[in-house]
């Protein structure tokens, strides 16, 4: 009686945790052998960048018809078999709703700052961060990245904070355009919040790019990186720096925000995948027309509508006086339009001390 009771235990154990992967984290790509893909054509889907049966699910039928080797009996097939393990129609707005209280907010340091955000940097959407030089941009994508290991570095045994504070539950990923990640400076927020310095850099990926095309294809790495690991942040510092150099002048104009806009895409497709928070940097343009002569030169982010439209939070940084930084919402589905006063020190993002 006790050994049934013990094997009823195991199953339900079993079932509970087979609930959770469903639940949480995507599915890895090889689940399509079971539906009747042959692992030679499962082979030639991760090697085109699709790792999940999601990005399988998420991707046109154009884009699978373009790798080699898959025709389009192969791709009906694989379609069909992704449509089957990944739910593609309507739900309830309640269903939707319950997914949605579930979703984790990494803190930005400041109090100020996480009361605008309602709590702080969502995942699984793309926050843009514009603002000129010197207006706390990277200094605020450095305290993200430590601020989103706390819950995984607590459960080795160090402090932590939980995740209904602002802690994240995975590592960081870092692709830097601009060449202004420093190491140094997550040592010393790490040591804020009583955290292993050594651990913090362990669990922080960092790229550099080095042109438009190459940042592009470090994202097929990430996606890859991520179906092994759990990342709960992508930072990309500056999104937009290479595209001012790569793309010069109004006839290439067309084809850079071509180019951006895939770019972005792949960005929501590895936030709709993995639930992990992407954070883009973004420059800003002076704006000099006939009412410059009056009202000074206007600031505005570069990238136009196809920016616009791709971020789902947009926040605006400017200078204010020392050491203090102003941040404002400026359009997100469900967040007020208001302003945040934070300050950049030695710690990263702190509150404003008066």
């Amino acid at each position: 009686m006790e050994q049934q009771q013990q094997k009823n235990q195991r199953v339900i154990a079993q079932e509970s945790e087979e609930t959770e992967e469903i639940q949480h984290g995507p599915l890895p790509v090889e689940q399509l052998q079971a539906a009747g893909i042959a692992a030679m054509d499962v082979k030639k889907l991760k090697d085109a960048g699709l790792c999940t049966v999601e990005a399988v699910a998420y991707a046109p039928r154009k884009e699978l018809l373009q790798i080699k080797g898959i025709s389009e009996a192969k791709v009906d097939k694989i379609v069909e078999a992704a449509s089957k393990l990944v739910p593609l129609g309507f739900t309830s707005a309640s269903q939707l709703h319950a997914q949605r209280l579930e979703i984790i907010q990494i803190t930005s340091g400041s109090r100020e700052l996480d009361k605008i955000l309602e709590g702080g940097i969502e995942t699984g959407s793309i926050t843009e961060i514009y603002g000129e030089f010197r207006c706390g941009k990277t200094q605020l994508c450095h305290t993200l990245c430590v601020t989103c290991q706390l819950h995984i570095l607590g459960q080795m045994g160090n402090p932590r904070l939980p995740l209904d504070q602002g802690g994240g539950e995975g590592k960081a990923m870092y692709i830097d355009a601009e060449g202004t990640f420093r190491p140094q400076r997550l040592l010393q927020i790490a040591e804020r919040f009583g955290l292993n310095g050594t651990d913090v850099l362990e669990n922080v990926a960092y790229a550099r790019a080095y042109n438009t095309d190459h940042q592009s294809r470090l994202l097929l790495e990430a996606a890859s990186m991520m179906v092994e690991t759990r990342f709960a942040l992508m930072i990309v510092d500056s999104a937009t720096a290479l595209y001012r150099t790569d793309f010069s002048g109004r006839g290439e104009l067309s084809a850079r925000q071509m180019h951006l806009a895939k770019f972005l895409r792949s960005l929501q497709k590895l936030a709709d995948e993995f639930g992990v928070a992407v954070v883009i940097t973004n420059q800003v343009v002076a704006q000099v027309d006939g009412s410059a002569v009056f009202a000074g030169p206007q600031i505005k982010p570069i990238g136009g509508n196809i920016m616009a439209h791709a971020s789902t939070t947009r926040l605006a940084l400017r200078k204010g006086r020392g050491e203090e930084r102003i941040c404002k919402v400026i359009s997100s589905p469900c967040l007020a339009e208001a302003e945040a006063r934070f300050q950049i020190s030695a710690e990263g993002v702190v509150d404003v001390k008066d």
